[in-house]
């Protein structure tokens, strides 16, 4: 096989096992718009009580900048945050899923979409939304960053995933997880 055939890995994507992991440490990443708030939730999501070391780094969008590439962290979770409410929302993650290697998407990846009970103001479709997750066949969270309850709830369902892909769930993988996963399309009636 000639180079050419076979270029190797991609530039500028993100892959989950070019890292090693770092002893009792699990890291997310969040990735969201400018126009969310990924730090509220950062702060959320660390101030959680553990018994390893949780790291939460953030993101406007990917790919990440290559600078400090060496220093950076293996990433056991991506979390892609939408907000229905703001269109550019949906083209940011539209645009960053394409930046992370395939083996991200069997149970390392999630989507959360943020108001999504407001329906009044909704800017970007809840199906074009749905059918992002389908297409990348992962998990698709809602909640909201207000109230700090609904904020806590959120933080703590995404720590259980972040425990599953990091490999801190024993007899737990994130390919188990995504095989009983459902779709979000309705099968039509028979």
């Amino acid at each position: 096989m000639d180079e050419q055939s076979h270029p190797g890995p991609r530039k500028n994507v993100l892959h989950p096992f070019s890292k090693l992991p770092e002893l009792n440490t699990a890291v997310i990443l969040l990735v969201g718009c400018q126009a969310i708030d990924t730090k509220t939730l950062a702060r959320s999501l660390v101030d959680l009580s553990t018994d390893v070391s949780l790291q939460v780094r953030t993101a406007t969008s990917l790919p990440l900048p290559p600078e400090n590439d060496d220093q950076r962290p293996k990433i056991d979770l991506v979390v892609f945050l939408l907000d229905a409410s703001v269109k550019m929302s949906m083209k940011v993650i539209a645009d960053s899923v394409g930046h992370l290697d395939m083996s991200y998407f069997i149970g390392r990846v999630c989507f959360v979409v943020l108001n999504a009970s407001s329906e009044q103001s909704h800017c970007a479709d809840i199906g074009d939304i749905v059918g992002l997750c389908d297409t990348y066949n992962s998990p698709m969270l809602t909640g909201n960053l207000e109230p700090e309850s609904q904020r806590q709830s959120l933080a703590r369902r995404l720590l259980e995933m972040t425990w599953v892909a990091a490999g801190f769930k024993q007899g737990v993988s994130p390919l188990l997880i995504q095989c009983t996963r459902r779709s979000y399309q309705f099968a039509e009636a028979l």
